[in-house]
């Protein structure tokens, strides 16, 4: 009997023991953390101070240089400037061989073509619709006999204004290609990617098309800053 007692004795013991030592190995399990891959960060690529800044494109210079000339022989300049440079750019596409004196030359004779701001800005309104014929009473109208007057020589027909799309390049980036741009009843110039500049071509900022309005805090990218 006594024998029987003390083999139960150890065998709980015994047991107590393992069950010690497996919550010990557990525990320590726990503490020890699970070996994971590296995370592989992409190394970010840092701006080089030294680097050369882009240089604009060849028609924002020229474009400059025309709105230079014009102002310093006191011409009041707007978004025609884009306009009259199209027209110069139709007759020598050599920028280059433009000077101050050729460019006031030409613009003497140069008339400005009868386009709206609104028409050059998107063309966003629709054409308006004219009548395909005459009301019936005003060709009654027509048919009555009217004094004669003293016949006015028909005035000579202008020569029609270049289209303002003569002074797009056709291999020019659209995302960086300026066109006329109207917001809030105000006059912009702006790009494809968002970019905004003032008719004087000074930086205006970012245009969010989220949010609907010109982030005026947004950089001046490197490809548009002028020496």
């Amino acid at each position: 009997m006594a024998s029987s007692q003390m083999l139960v004795s150890m065998t709980v013991a015994d047991l107590d023991s393992l069950l010690q030592r497996a919550v010990a190995a557990a525990l320590s399990g726990k503490a020890v953390p699970s070996a994971s891959a590296p995370s592989i960060k992409k190394a970010k690529k840092e701006k080089d101070p030294d680097a050369p800044k882009k240089e604009p494109n060849d028609w924002i210079k020229f474009t400059s240089s025309v709105r230079a000339a014009l102002k310093a022989a006191k011409i009041t300049t707007g978004v025609e400037v884009t306009q009259f440079c199209g027209m110069l750019k139709a007759k020598n596409a050599d920028y280059s061989s433009w000077t101050s004196e050729l460019i006031l030359a030409e613009h003497t004779s140069w008339k400005r073509p009868e386009v709206s701001k609104q028409a050059l800005a998107g063309k966003n309104k629709s054409p308006s619709v004219s009548p395909s014929s005459p009301a019936p009473a005003e060709e009654k109208k027509e048919k009555k006999p009217k004094a004669k007057k003293a016949e006015v020589p028909a005035p000579v027909a202008a020569p029609a204004p270049p289209p303002p799309a003569a002074e797009e390049e056709d291999d020019e980036d659209p995302e960086t290609k300026f066109v006329p741009w109207t917001f809030k009843k105000a006059s912009y110039l702006k790009n494809g990617r968002g970019d905004v500049i003032s008719e004087e071509f000074d930086w205006i900022g970012r245009f969010d098309e989220k949010a609907g309005k010109i982030d005026r805090a947004f950089p001046q990218p490197a490809d548009l800053e002028t020496e």
